[in-house]
């Protein structure tokens, strides 16, 4: 239980600064808007308005998708380290078998 909300964690913290660029173009969207619904021009032809508003979206979708794409690739990465980890706690397991096995061995061959 505690392994998985520290892999939760340490996700988290690695993905942070995605949250936080995603937060922030949405903070700026959201002024956009409305900033343009205030001064009336929510639904005027403005190009310049409209593109910049496309552009903003576009960048907001953009980083999420970085995001997802980032949280799979950390998630890809955990199983792959978790499963070296199964490996090697195997092989420490019977390494240290043999050796109390030898030295047993040892200590028959001298008496």
């Amino acid at each position: 239980m505690g392994e998985e909300n520290e892999k939760s964690n340490n996700l988290d913290y690695a993905l942070k600064p995605f949250y936080d660029r995603a937060y922030d173009a949405e903070v700026r969207l959201s002024k956009l808007e409305s900033l343009l619904s205030k001064d009336g021009y929510a639904n005027t032809d403005n190009k310049k308005e409209s593109s910049m508003i496309k552009d903003l979206e576009s960048k907001l979708y953009s980083v999420q998708d970085e995001l997802v794409s980032e949280k799979e690739k950390a998630s890809t990465e955990i199983k792959k380290l978790e499963a070296e980890n199964k490996k090697l706690q195997y092989r420490v397991t019977h390494l240290i078998q043999a050796l109390k096995e030898a030295d047993l061995k040892f200590k028959n061959i001298k008496t």
